[in-house]
């Protein structure tokens, strides 16, 4: 898989430029000191003195004395400005490995942060500008996490339990821990994230259960009545506005994200946004990554098509077609498709087992290469389903779902518009954390624009007339019988989800009021009606971003702690003072705040016991005593994540239907839950809870009514004098 972290640089880069500059200036003021300098570099270039291939000195030295002057002038310019910016990405590297902005404002930061605003200069900057600025991720000391690891298990496991985790840890801190720290600092210095491809490896490519609910996550974006209610139109608009970030990104040219407005994130994952696949293996999966192909996969009742993003004009230029052009290419599919008889589900196999799947891929693509890999090779997937979903529960159930003849798991995104014009998408997981796709989704939603519900033309531009999309075939003899295996395991999968969305009756606001942290405040929500429902204290999962640093994705943040415990079961208590209550449920969300600061800082202890745990498998030593504990072994029962977003500021409260926006992913064990919580502005907070109906323990109904109580009597603590 490539791993390309900076994209290229145009022929008119500020070197070059510079270069330019600089060797006019020598010609044109020779005399001066400047053109003295030109001199001397265009004699260390014949002389070889300064790196050149032999012919080219020897063309060089025939050349008039004003084209050498030109030519020294010319390195000399570019070179230097080479050397400027490599000396200005090498300050802000050592300004980034600060992390006391995170902590607080005063004298130090204020400085700290002029120094950087300084060295990163004004923008607009190109997309990848700061990778090679962005500090290696941190690789912790063994005690440090292990201690860590022992106050994080102790309020999980049971007394005897937490008494074997401390045995464990003891053996491991005295044994193999050592030895495989020693590893882990040689993968350290010798790569660029030490974590990586093991992250990658151990949490995506090597699971082996269908990607459907278990790995794939959405995203749903459902605009007012009054934009437009016409799918088409809808579709068109998006896919070129897909095509255009494509575009955009392949130029470098889509700003990078920044922390506060300073602090560069890393853009790596945004390499794979586009033209990925999830190809599945026996053992293990493969995320490949196809260049040059610009065409998009059209999924319309089970029929698959090609469009293309981009045609010859009378010119011979190749340009990007306009929604106007989309439109009609994609009216051309419906009414082929429409008009077509039912074809077998062949998208059901991407559903299923990943060793199963990687065995009929094999068969498959035997009969149907070209097709595989028109679909495979596509910029994305985009579904017109006919279909038109009701409310919230419903839209997001089709999108994490659809019929099993029109959601290609595999594929990087599928981009689905529904009848109604709602939409969604269905994300592969591998490569692309769920920030990623937010980002992706903002610009689309911020940059749809229509006219009377219809696309908006472009008069000067009308539409070219292009040839018809290519509709791929199937040959699927010797596949009937897996197909239909697959469709019916598909069919029983998608009948357990239960998924269920939730619109909290207050948001961020009134947590404010109260000095306390939004996402802590729903962390804390969440434990209680966790605890009340199922009367025990979970292992939770919260990510942490890790983009502070190259190739950095997540580490895991535990909510949890003794001040949690002890608040959960006070909170029922009639026993306890509301004050002592509210003592509690502040120190419980400072722990849980801390925790994160400390996680997104590198130095949460998940991450690296797990790379321990891999580096153990590589050196092929027995599993060490630690990761056979029940700490360790523990399924997350609460699998959360909060989708930070930045649309509702941009657009405002009447851009879209925030009630229908959520996004989501299914529980990490059979017997957990999948939550995940968007706060829109200071009045909303929409939560998705995922479960499985065929868990006798699990109800995600019940638990969105507990979630509703625990906030409200969250909220009476506050309000109750």
């Amino acid at each position: 898989m490539s791993r390309s972290t900076s994209g290229p640089e145009p022929f008119l880069s500020k070197p070059v430029v510079v270069g330019g500059i600089v060797a006019s200036s020598a010609l044109l003021m020779p005399s001066q000191l400047l053109s003295r300098i030109a001199k001397r570099v265009s004699r260390r270039l014949v002389r070889g003195r300064i790196g050149l291939p032999i012919p080219v000195r020897t063309i060089l030295g025939l050349l008039p004395g004003r084209v050498h002057l030109a030519v020294g002038g010319f390195v000399l310019g570019y070179l230097g400005q080479k050397y400027i910016n490599w000396l200005r990405l090498l300050i802000i590297l050592q300004l980034l490995k600060y992390h006391g902005w995170m902590y607080g404002r005063n004298w130090k930061v204020k400085i700290w942060g002029l120094l950087l605003r300084l060295a990163e200069g004004r923008g607009p900057f190109q997309t990848f500008e700061f990778q090679r600025s962005l500090p290696k991720q941190p690789l912790p000391e063994l005690n440090c996490t292990l201690d860590q690891w022992l106050k994080v298990s102790k309020v999980f496991v049971n007394e005897s339990q937490y008494q074997s985790t401390q045995e464990a840890v003891d053996e491991f801190r005295n044994n193999e821990g050592p030895k495989l720290q020693t590893f882990l600092q040689k993968k350290f210095q010798t790569t660029e994230n030490w974590m990586y491809d093991y992250w990658l490896f151990a949490a995506y490519l090597s699971y082996r259960e269908p990607l459907i609910f278990n790995s794939n996550y959405y995203t749903t974006s459902v605009l007012p009545e009054y934009t437009t209610r016409d799918q088409l139109s809808r579709a068109a608009t998006s896919i070129a506005l897909l095509a255009k970030y494509e575009r955009l990104l392949s130029q470098n040219k889509v700003e990078p994200i920044m922390m506060q407005d300073i602090v560069p994130f890393c853009m790596h994952g945004y390499n794979f946004i586009y033209n990925m696949t999830r190809v599945p293996g026996e053992h293990v999966d493969t995320p490949m990554k196809y260049t040059n192909q610009r065409h998009v996969v059209v999924i319309r009742k089970g029929h698959y098509y090609r469009l293309e993003t981009e045609a010859q004009d009378d010119k011979g230029a190749s340009l990007p077609l306009s929604a106007e052009e989309i439109k009609l290419q994609l009216q051309q599919i419906c009414a082929d498709a429409d008009a077509l008889d039912d074809e077998l589900p062949v998208a059901s196999l991407t559903s299923q087992n990943r060793t199963l799947w990687a065995k009929q891929r094999l068969s498959l693509a035997e009969r149907n290469k070209e097709t595989l890999e028109t679909i495979e090779k596509s910029l994305f997937v985009a579904v017109l389903d006919e279909g038109s979903p009701k409310d919230a529960n419903e839209l997001t159930n089709n999108v994490m779902t659809g019929r099993g003849n029109d959601r290609w798991f595999d594929k990087c995104f599928n981009f689905i518009t529904f009848a109604n014009a709602y939409c969604g998408s269905n994300i592969e997981h591998s490569v692309l954390d769920a920030m990623i796709l937010v980002t992706l989704n903002e610009y689309v939603m911020m940059n749809e624009r229509y006219e009377n519900g219809d696309v908006v033309r472009d008069l000067a531009r009308p539409p070219r007339k292009l040839s018809s999309p290519k509709r791929l075939l199937w040959n699927f003899t010797d596949m009937e019988d897996s197909i239909a295996a697959a469709f019916q395991s598909f069919k029983e999968i998608s009948s357990d989800i239960d998924l269920q969305i939730l619109h909290c009756r207050y948001g961020k606001g009134f947590m404010k009021k109260c000095r306390l942290s939004p996402d802590g405040y729903m962390q804390m929500a969440l434990q209680l009606a966790y605890c009340r429902l199922h009367k025990e204290t979970p292992k939770t999962y919260e990510p942490a971003t890790l983009r502070l640093y190259a190739m950095g994705r997540t580490e895991t943040i535990h909510p949890g702690s003794a001040w949690s415990v002890e608040w959960t079961k006070c909170m029922d208590d009639p026993l306890m003072s509301l004050d002592e209550k509210k003592t509690l449920l502040k120190k419980a969300i400072w722990h849980q705040t801390q925790f994160r600061l400390e996680a997104t800082a590198g130095k949460g202890c998940d991450r690296h016991l797990l790379g321990l745990l891999c580096a153990s498998r590589e050196l092929g030593m027995d599993l060490p005593k630690i990761f056979r504990d029940d700490a360790w072994t523990k399924t997350f029962k609460l699998s959360t994540s909060q989708t930070p977003n930045r649309i509702y500021e941009v657009v405002g409260l009447n851009a879209l239907n925030y009630p229908m926006c959520n996004g989501g992913f299914g529980p990490s064990c059979h017997d957990g839950y999948g939550i995940s919580y968007i706060i829109y502005g200071d009045t909303m907070v929409n939560i998705s809870i995922a479960s499985w109906h065929s868990c006798k323990e699990t109800d995600s109904k019940r638990f969105a009514k507990e979630i509703d109580r625990a906030m409200e009597d969250m909220k009476t603590l506050y309000l109750t004098n």
